[in-house]
């Protein structure tokens, strides 16, 4: 969980997008499906 923490942290210090979709490239395979379902899960509950 505190990997999905620092990439919270990081994007609330991020200024645009760019940055942020730079690192996401970076993330292991894993990483990124983490936080595509988590993103899945938070736009069901909107």
């Amino acid at each position: 969980m505190s990997k999905m923490t620092e990439f919270i942290r990081k994007i609330n210090q991020t200024k645009g997008l760019k940055p942020l979709i730079d690192d996401f490239i970076l993330l292991p395979e894993s990483d990124q499906d983490m936080i595509r379902n988590l993103a899945k899960h938070f736009k069901s509950k909107l």
